[in-house]
């Protein structure tokens, strides 16, 4: 245990990423890789999509291409040659707050996505019952009733209303 941190040192490589990964469920990867291949990267991709956190490469490949395929991958944190040891907590704290930024964003922009499609289904609902003959504010009383009626959001109601 170092800096109230427990640290796993396991020599992988791309066919045994995934299950050194799965033994040791780490709360972040540090991946040293002298040149890291396609494949490599490939396993960081899988490994980052079914539990999301911060990765950091070491690496002495100054390579365009790698670099943008390792962040495409899912690396918050890739550090080309030279690195000093002393840095190592400077550089996983970067990597940490690299990573809770870009969560936090993305959560915002799925929220966002999540608001702009209920008041879409709120709006065709609304469409729906003024077809029906109703004002546009009676049509958005008549979802409110509705929504308190069934316990849900008004969201929910007029999907309810569209989908029957």
């Amino acid at each position: 245990m170092e800096n109230g941190h427990y640290l796993c040192s396991v020599c992988a490589d791309a066919r045994t990423l995934a299950e050194e990964v799965e033994r040791h469920r780490p709360d972040l990867l540090l991946i040293a890789a002298d040149d890291p291949s396609r494949d490599m990267v490939e396993q960081i991709c899988v490994q980052s999509q079914f539990r999301e956190r911060p990765i950091v490469m070491l690496t002495e490949s100054d390579d365009p291409d790698a670099m943008r395929a390792a962040v495409g991958a899912g690396v918050a944190a890739y550090v080309v040659a030279g690195f000093k040891p002393e840095r190592m907590g400077a550089v996983l704290e970067v990597a940490l707050l690299r990573f809770n930024f870009e969560r936090e964003q993305f959560a915002t922009i799925a929220a966002s996505k999540r608001r702009d499609a209920e008041q879409q289904t709120i709006s065709k609902a609304k469409a729906w019952f003024r077809r029906q003959g109703l004002s546009e504010s009676d049509a958005y009383a008549q979802l409110r009733t509705l929504a308190m009626r069934q316990r849900c959001t008004v969201a929910e109601a007029a999907e309810r209303v569209l989908g029957a």
